[in-house]
Order: C-alpha cells, then sequence, then structure tokens
C-alpha cells in the first residue's frame, strides 16, 4: 500500500471505474470481503482499526497517488481494517473481475508492473520500519516534510521557508506519528525553535532543508506520548 508508479497506478486503473465520495464515507469496513482496490485520484483515506477501549486506532492516511487495498484483495480475501474518506475523494475502483480481466489480456505486462509494485511495497516497509526507530517528534518533523512536498511541491524543492494548509484534522496528525492526541499542541509548541509555526491548519516552516535534517538528527529528544 504506498504510492505506486505512475504506468502500474494507470494500467490498473484504466481496468476499473472512477468513484467520487464526500468527506466521512466508509470505503470498506473491518471483515467485509475484499472484493476491490483503488487508487487515489484526489483526497485523503485513513485506515483505522477499532482498540479495546472502544475507540479508534488509526493506521495510516493516504494521499493522491497510493494504491491501497491489492494485498488484502489478492491474499487475505477479507480486509483487515476500516477504510474511510477524510476528504470528499476521487479514486478509480478496480473489481476482482477488472483485474483477472486485465491479467487475461495482458499477463506479460501485468507481471512486469506487479514487479514494479512489489519493489515499492518493500521500500515502503522498509521506510515504516524506519520511522517507527524515531522519536515522536522526528515523526512529527517527517510527517510535516511529506505534507510540504505533497501541498507546494516547487517550494518544498527548493528546501527553504514554506506555507501550506493542512488537509486533515490534527487527529489525524496526531494518530499518524504515534502520538497521543492531546499531546500534538506540545509537540508543535517545542518545534517552534526548529523554525515550525502551526496556527490551527496553517502551517509555516522557516527552513524545510534545516526540518529535513532534523527528522534524522535531532538529539536529546524526549518521548511526547
Amino acid at each position: 500500500m504506498t504510492a505506486a508508479a505512475p504506468e502500474v497506478a494507470e494500467t490498473l486503473a484504466a481496468a476499473g471505474s472512477d468513484l467520487f465520495i464526500p468527506a466521512g464515507t466508509l470505503l470498506f469496513g473491518q471483515g467485509d470481503p475484499a472484493d476491490r482496490f483503488f487508487l487515489l485520484r484526489e483526497g485523503r483515506v485513513r485506515l483505522f482499526v477499532g482498540d479495546s477501549g472502544g475507540g479508534e486506532a488509526l493506521l495510516h492516511v493516504f494521499g493522491p497517488g497510493d494504491l491501497f487495498g491489492l494485498p488484502a484483495m489478492v491474499g487475505l480475501q477479507r480486509y483487515p481494517v476500516n477504510g474511510e474518506a477524510l476528504t470528499d475523494c476521487h479514486l478509480a475502483v478496480v473489481t476482482r473481475g477488472n483485474l483477472m480481466a486485465l491479467l487475461t489480456a495482458e499477463p506479460q505486462r501485468l507481471t512486469a508492473l506487479f514487479a514494479t509494485l512489489g519493489a515499492r511495497w518493500r521500500i515502503m516497509a522498509r521506510r515504516l520500519a524506519e520511522l517507527k526507530a524515531l522519536s515522536p517528534t522526528q515523526r512529527l518533523c517527517a510527517w510535516l516534510v511529506q505534507a510540504a512536498e505533497a501541498a507546494v511541491p516547487e517550494a518544498a524543492a527548493a528546501g527553504g521557508a514554506v506555507v501550506f494548509t493542512l488537509d486533515v484534522p490534527h487527529y489525524v496528525v496526531a494518530g499518524a506519528v504515534g502520538l497521543a492526541p492531546e499531546n500534538l499542541s506540545r509537540a508543535f509548541q517545542r518545534l517552534k525553535v526548529h523554525g515550525v509555526h502551526v496556527r490551527r491548519r496553517e502551517v509555516r516552516i522557516d527552513n524545510l532543508g534545516a526540518l529535513r535534517t532534523l527528522c534524522h538528527g535531532a538529539e536529546g529528544e524526549t518521548e511526547l506520548d
């Protein structure tokens, strides 16, 4: 479940159909038959599960270009988590029948495409493992860097000052970086000394290059949660 190479994504998406849904729509529930997968073209989708206390545990947030649901459809038969639209979304939906027809029509091409996709999933798994080794503060830095790169790619590439608007609520950010929601404001306060300023959903980063360095080189950080 990751951003697919454009040629992989478009080949798979072309076999399916477009779907437009409003924020709050449940795409699939935990335990539902996994009979389709999705390419997210616009918007944000979250994966979550219920916790033992009756609440929810956020697992991941997908953005444009991300492909999700395929491992469940191919290997698990049922979705192991819930998937919900955080914002209005535009998706390409590929059913099991669509995929089988594509495999029959272009088996050699699809074999190469899935090999590429598998390599990207392995890269994502390695990156997730690396993120788990970081402190919550460093994970928050990494999340903000990725958000800036998605929102203002040209400014982010320059590595200087950037200003952008978060497209998800703060509780989603907290869950994505492993912080309790009530501790996120404190984490943002700690990042002020590193040039990160957050006011509601507006984020201003004075030096994105320095923040990238902080993601992997911050020392003396203590756990926030």
